[in-house]
């Protein structure tokens, strides 16, 4: 074997940092000139000791002959890998295989790599100490773990599946169904495991399945079995099973079922509660409606200042309890159950636009002004409640500024989200209210300004029914801005 480089420096330190023994050696004496860390820890010598000393010198009887024979070939280009041993520091035989490599043309030096030959028995051992290494991993492996022959009997259990370590010992070479007859269990636990088994066999995939079984404690139990097969030359070998108790996840699914399911039911009766007492209570608030203006307008001279005062104020509470009401049918027919099915791809722009023309009168008494961008996006939405929301929005904006209102409407895209936000210059909103004013009937200045406290609890519930988020940011003092996201179209 030849290595074409003329510069002895290099294969300085080509040795040093080698990860396996090598040596430079002189051909004639075998004195040794370099040898790496590597080869100390072989040798079990310094390197200041090796280089003082021949390569020969480590060599029994026998295998010095053969260097030197090996040498004479070297020099007429013939290059043999041959076994020899030599005596470490501690005077034990170690069995190596030697290689000669030329480094330079006049074959005076060359690298010698000694490669430590491992025994049969040592091999074995090794083996063994692996094996023994990866069965307690997977001994104390968290889940369920088995090994299962071509037939189906166990080879392995891991202390999860089996914590009796008698039992657990006794289960090798037994299959399901021995342990069903052992534990007194109903053997459809085996015959089911033993249908999937041969879904296995012959589909040649890995399978998944639930097993539920009672405990001793007369619990249900759940554990998610997966299953996968090794093949040698297309035959099945053996198996290798994990099982996952998914006891909790199971209980934790069935009980927010049974939660969802009360609560749909108990939203369906608030519901038609809210819906029927909106409609039946708006008759009698019409009636006093109307007998108050009529009272108002011919009985007015048998009322003083005080009186006619009082008469205004029931006209005007039973105005806002119709307000009210209206308000409240609105946000109880907003469904969460039906909207999923309606959305669609949605022109924000032409929410805006429509919005905008339904309160323009509104805009011109206030002296409004409003910046948007050149174009609005397009998300998935309800149009119809979608235009809710923007105008609600809108109006909201407006009421809360004392004098010339001014809305700026921004967006930008944020993952597979439209992030929108509405800006004005209004009164503000202090930290603390900041989450109560998304609540029903939640009015902060009840004097100050008209309302039912309904429109941003309407805006939130819209925006929750398209999946998004709504939040306010306010430094209590100069304007607030809403933000709310709806899903980008894909």
């Amino acid at each position: 074997m030849r290595i074409d480089t003329n510069t002895y420096d290099n294969w300085h330190l080509f040795v040093e940092h080698s990860n396996v023994p090598i040596m430079i050696c002189d051909i004639d004496s075998s004195a040794i000139k370099e040898v790496n860390k590597c080869s100390q820890k072989l040798f079990g010598h310094s390197n200041i000791f090796l280089k003082k000393s021949l390569l020969t010198d480590f060599l029994i009887d026998s295998d010095i002959e053969h260097w030197k024979s090996q040498v004479k070939l070297f020099k007429f280009n013939v290059t043999n890998d041959w076994d020899a041993q030599l005596l470490n520091k501690s005077n034990e035989i170690v069995s190596v295989e030697l290689k000669i490599v030329d480094i330079q043309e006049d074959k005076n030096i060359c690298l010698v790599i000694p490669k430590v030959l491992v025994s049969e028995e040592k091999k074995i051992d090794a083996l063994k100490k692996k094996l023994s290494f990866y069965e307690t991993i997977l001994m104390q492996m968290p889940t369920e773990f088995a090994v299962l022959d071509a037939k189906w009997h166990y080879l392995f259990i891991n202390h999860n599946s089996i914590k009796d370590p008698d039992f657990r010992e006794w289960m090798v070479g037994k299959t399901d169904f021995d342990f069903c007859s052992y534990r007194n269990k109903d053997f459809t636990i085996a015959e089911n495991r033993h249908k999937q088994y041969e879904e296995l066999a012959r589909t040649k995939t890995g399978k998944e399945w639930i097993d539920e079984h009672l405990t001793k404690e007369g619990n249900t139990k759940y554990v998610l079995r997966q299953l996968y097969p090794y093949f040698v030359d297309g035959e099945l070998d053996m198996n290798f099973g994990f099982g996952i108790d998914i006891t909790e996840r199971i209980n934790a699914e069935k009980e927010r079922e049974k939660i969802l399911k009360e609560m749909t039911i108990q939203n369906e009766e608030l519901k038609q509660f809210a819906y029927i007492t909106s409609h039946d209570l708006k008759e009698p608030l019409r009636t006093i409606s109307g007998f108050t203006s009529i009272i108002q307008r011919k009985y007015a001279s048998h009322f003083d200042e005080k009186g006619l005062e009082y008469l205004q104020f029931v006209v005007d509470s039973a105005n806002r309890m119709g307000d009210l009401l209206t308000g409240l049918k609105s946000f109880v027919t907003i469904d969460f159950d039906t909207i999923e099915d309606q959305l669609v791809e949605t022109d924000t722009q032409k929410i805006l636009d429509g919005s905008l023309a339904n309160l323009k009168l509104k805009l011109v008494e206030t002296n409004t002004s409003i910046h948007i961008p050149t174009k609005l996006p397009a998300v998935q939405g309800h149009p119809q409640y979608l235009s809710q929301l923007f105008q609600n929005l809108l109006l909201n904006a407006i009421k809360f500024c004392k004098h010339d209102p001014v809305i700026e409407i921004t967006w930008k895209k944020k993952g597979d989200e439209i992030q929108f936000s509405f800006k004005d210059n209004g009164i503000g909103i202090d930290a603390k209210y900041q989450e109560r004013i998304f609540n029903l009937f939640n009015r902060l200045d009840k004097n100050s300004y008209e309302g039912t406290g309904m429109g941003l609890a309407i805006c939130k519930k819209v925006v929750l029914l398209h999946k998004g988020t709504m939040w306010v940011e306010s430094d209590g003092m100069n304007g607030s801005t809403f933000f709310f996201t709806l899903k980008a179209i894909q």
